[in-house]
């Protein structure tokens, strides 16, 4: 439902964490409450980023956040 948005969201402002950072805070809060289907092209984005702000904490725990969630999810 949100997956594209927030996809597009990762893309057009990966160079502005704070941006990024709330980015990944609604990723985190809204696979909680809904499926998320093909988690690829979210997982790429989601490491993308990582990469580009490395020396920026709050970037990289929303990311690392992100990513355990994700992962631990169960696969629909």
């Amino acid at each position: 439902l949100y997956q594209p948005v927030l996809l597009e969201g990762l893309n057009r402002y990966e160079h502005r964490p704070i941006f990024v950072q709330k980015i990944l805070q609604y990723i985190f809060y809204l696979c909680r409450s809904f499926p998320m289907k093909d988690l690829n092209p979210l997982l790429d984005a989601i490491l993308h980023v990582m990469s580009l702000h490395p020396h920026h904490q709050p970037v990289q725990m929303a990311s690392s956040a992100c990513l355990f969630h994700l992962t631990r999810a169960p696969i629909n």
